[in-house]
């Protein structure tokens, strides 16, 4: 039906004139990219709100005697959407309502938006990540705090006339299998790698109880690869009391392999440097996933967030025991005989 049957900018700036009406006065019509008049009547001959290129341009005089739009005018061209970071996503809530329904960061950045409609106004909405806008109005088409990553972030000038959060936004992202926050610079780069937000605008995570979006300090969990190496221990990380047992270690019970939603069985042990790991025990030595997403859950307080080594893999041998010690000399009075550093860093323990 053409251009000017389009009632909504979305629709207007990503299209072109079809209608088959070749041109009018010379005018051309078909094929010509769309024009919208920002919302207003674009010209005296017509109500419409979008009309072909050409037509509008050049038709003042010729087809209708007044251009209304001339200085609110937006034509629909190409340009790279910008694309979501790599990674994972799947641990995140659909939002039955949409991302635009959360009013928190908490919420927002642990969410996807679960409506049944794929697209608005010719942006992806359904399984979208949601973007937080720094706790402030995301664009000028509403109140909304959050939106759906494609349509806040691609629809400026095509759903909306301005996204005002381009500094400040957040994409709701995973760690592992918690949900936590991504920043990404506008425009994006084809694929951009996966950064978490060291910064949340807007939020404040909780004194007390866990933290609903992981903190940009905890690590992903180490790949499988670079923990075949270690030994399974049946007694569980959390009896180990050295470092060298710990660092080529994983959790081994059988019978307790979650509790309280974190992982347990098989999960690489982590040293908190001879240090207690946290204010539930003494123990020095903890699962991975235990460890890491615990504090509000299994226990108050981390205390070694400073200290804590995951016990990893290099060539098929624990880390840091991969080094090569043969060149050492055994000494049979031990190392706490020695005292220079010539004859310390040259010796064994004999």
């Amino acid at each position: 039906r053409g251009c000017s049957s389009i009632p909504d900018m979305g629709t207007c700036l990503s299209s072109r004139d079809w209608s088959g009406e070749v041109d009018r006065s010379g005018l051309k019509v078909h094929g010509e990219p769309c024009a919208w008049c920002g919302g207003v009547r674009c010209q005296s001959g017509s109500s419409s709100l979008c009309e072909p290129f050409d037509f509008l341009m050049h038709g003042q005089g010729l087809e209708f005697d007044t251009f209304f739009a001339k200085t609110t005018t937006s034509v629909a061209g190409c340009k790279d959407d910008n694309v979501l970071p790599t990674g994972n996503f799947s641990c995140l809530r659909k939002e039955p309502k949409g991302c635009g329904a959360l009013r928190t960061a908490s919420e927002c950045l642990s969410s996807a938006d679960g409506r049944n409609e794929p697209m608005m106004v010719g942006m992806k909405v359904a399984g979208q990540p949601c973007v937080w806008c720094g706790g402030g109005i995301c664009s000028n088409n509403n109140s909304n705090l959050c939106e759906p990553f494609d349509y806040i972030v691609n629809g400026e000038k095509r759903a909306f006339v301005a996204f005002y959060a381009k500094k400040t936004f957040r994409i709701a992202g995973c760690k592992d299998a918690w949900p936590a926050s991504l920043v990404s610079d506008l425009p994006t780069q084809h694929e951009p790698k996966k950064v978490y937000s060291r910064y949340i605008p807007g939020y404040v995570p909780p004194a007390i109880g866990p933290a609903p979006l992981v903190p940009w300090w905890v690590p992903e969990r180490p790949k499988e690869d670079n923990i075949s190496c270690l030994t399974f221990k049946p007694e569980g990380c959390s009896a180990l009391r050295t470092m060298g047992e710990c660092q080529s270690s994983r959790d081994g019970r059988e019978e307790a392999k979650t509790w309280n939603g974190l992982h347990l069985h098989g999960e690489p042990c982590v040293w908190c440097g001879g240090e207690f790991c946290h204010s539930n025990g003494t123990t020095l030595c903890e699962p991975f996933d235990y460890l890491m997403h615990g504090e509000g859950r299994g226990f108050n307080t981390f205390y070694a967030k400073h200290l804590f080594k995951i016990a990893s893999c290099q060539k098929g041998v624990p880390v840091p025991m991969f080094a090569d010690y043969r060149c050492l000399e055994e000494q049979p009075q031990g190392c706490s005989a020695f005292r220079d550093a010539t004859s310390c860093l040259g010796s064994k323990d004999g």
